[in-house]
């Protein structure tokens, strides 16, 4: 009886307790909502909510993506500006970029367009090449084509850019800023760079660029010997090699004694383009080794139908980065060149282009290659035979690196 009794107590007491509890609640409720819709804050409930049963950070699901979709597309506060497209490609982007590599990235539609243009030679835009600089300073123009917009404003090779039409781009990767920079041929677009101490404001009217692979070509006279000078500064897009190789037979055809063939400040490019390149050099020679995350693959140089059979100093810099690398490292490890200039940049991995369909495309890093001989070049870059700074007097003082390449050949042509 009296254990009855007692159980009977309990119920009662438990009933009472869940009654307080839930009016309590339903009234603590009341109250944050009504804060809520004042303060615009989330409310204690929601916070306990996402504490104890919020998303997770290790799942697969993306739960997390969906929870803070969830939150933009109920709480933002101006509706209007969110849609599935631009919640969309901002994922994609931070996907992308939140990967530990800065090779690696996300191309929305029209900026997967513009990519392309650029490795074909032809955009519209202002007539630069552009590197990140590695001391998160801005973009650095590596390189101002003769002939184009951005020399007839006046931008110079070393320039950093650190504002376009007035956006702060310090920071940023370049795959967001070039973009900014290109538009349509007869429009405008304000460049704020760094040049030494000073900052400069230029406004540049873009035009349609078409990039020849080689800028200039010419005879030198050095201590009564025939050499040819070929600038390929530009960079190893589609029909390059065979655009350089025509210019190379050219002179060799008519005499040359030997050849000076600058790559100073090419940015790289197409791998199919080295290893056609190569193919005039050491035609047949295993040049590179590209090691992906399952599997090892081992390419050969194009054989060709002649050879470069004269002396080649190859000029080279620390803007001279990933194809032209492969490039530089074959030549001086089967000493067909004689690499003169400084260090180059370090880049050793490979990038691939997956399209998305109308959704843009993923460049990612997929492998390191490895060049003839086992050479690893990321992070290292390639050591030139004879380094000479561009801070070095030698007798040709507007460009001491072309004068020390000329020094070393008039001792090798005159034996």
């Amino acid at each position: 009886m009296n254990s009855k009794g007692f159980s009977f107590t309990k119920l009662v007491v438990y009933v009472l307790i869940f009654a307080i509890v839930f009016s309590s609640g339903f009234l603590l409720g009341q109250y944050e909502t009504a804060r809520r819709v004042a303060t615009g804050e989330p409310s204690f409930l929601d916070r306990i909510v996402r504490v104890f049963v919020g998303p997770s950070l290790q799942s697969d699901n993306w739960e997390l993506l969906n929870a803070i979709r969830d939150i933009i597309k109920s709480r933002y506060y101006k509706p209007e500006a969110v849609t599935a497209t631009l919640l969309n490609i901002g994922a994609a982007h931070g996907m992308v970029d939140a990967l530990p590599d800065p090779y690696s990235a996300y191309f929305d539609p029209e900026e997967y367009k513009e990519f392309m243009q650029s490795t074909n030679g032809n955009y519209s835009g202002i007539g630069v090449l552009v590197k990140e600089d590695k001391d998160g300073r801005g973009i650095v123009i590596v390189k101002v084509f003769p002939g184009s917009p951005a020399e007839e404003a006046g931008l110079k090779s070393g320039d950093i850019i650190v504002k376009v039409n007035g956006e702060d781009i310090i920071g940023k990767p370049i795959e967001a800023v070039t973009p900014k920079i290109k538009g349509p041929a007869g429009t405008t677009v304000n460049i704020t760079v760094a040049r030494g101490d000073k900052l400069l404001d230029f406004t540049v009217k873009r035009a349609t660029i078409k990039i020849p692979a080689v800028l200039n070509d010419k005879w030198l006279d050095v201590d009564g010997h025939k050499v040819a000078y070929i600038d390929f500064t530009t960079m190893f897009f589609r029909g390059s090699a065979n655009d350089v190789a025509e210019v190379i037979k050219k002179y060799q055809d008519n005499g040359a004694e030997a050849i000076i063939l600058d790559i100073r400040n090419n940015p790289g490019g197409l791998v199919s383009e080295v290893r056609d390149l190569l193919g005039y050099f050491v035609p047949g020679k295993h040049v590179l080794t590209i090691k992906e995350r399952n599997k090892e693959e081992n390419y050969n140089a194009t054989p060709h139908r002649w050879v470069v059979n004269v002396p080649v100093v190859l000029l080279v810099n620390g803007f001279s980065a990933s194809a032209s690398e492969i490039f530089a490292a074959n030549l001086k490890y089967y000493k067909k060149a004689t690499l003169i200039g400084t260090k180059t940049f370090g880049k050793g991995t490979v990038q691939e282009i997956d399209p998305l369909g109308s959704a843009g495309a993923v460049k990612l890093t997929i492998a390191e290659y490895i060049t003839a001989g086992g050479y690893h070049v990321e992070g290292k870059g390639v050591m030139p035979d004879i380094k000479v700074s561009a801070t070095e007097t030698v007798s040709d003082a507007e460009d001491p690196v072309l004068g020390a390449a000329e020094n070393y050949l008039k001792d090798r042509l005159g034996k």
